[in-house]
């Protein structure tokens, strides 16, 4: 049993030594280090998602006022033709 594990581990390891080397010949080595430049810190992405969400959100808020006022321009419309009527 323990050489049929050590023979299972063997092969495992011969496995990912082969994809790793078919990544590293293909450009793509996976231990390389990438570096990027910082163009923001954490908290200022945060306040910047913060403040488009608040006017997404003003935005919405008045285009559903303005939908409620016509809806009730509409309803006086109706109230005011059957009155007269």
């Amino acid at each position: 049993m323990a050489e049929q594990k050590k023979q299972d581990t063997n092969q495992l390891l011969k496995v990912r030594r082969e994809k790793l080397a078919d990544l590293q010949a293909n450009g793509k080595d996976p231990f390389q280090i990438t570096k990027f430049d910082q163009t923001h810190h954490s908290l200022e992405v945060k306040n910047l998602y913060e403040a488009h969400e608040a006017e997404i959100l003003k935005d919405h808020k008045h285009r559903q006022e303005k939908s409620s006022n016509r809806t009730m321009k509409k309803e006086e419309k109706s109230w005011m033709r059957t009155r007269s009527t």
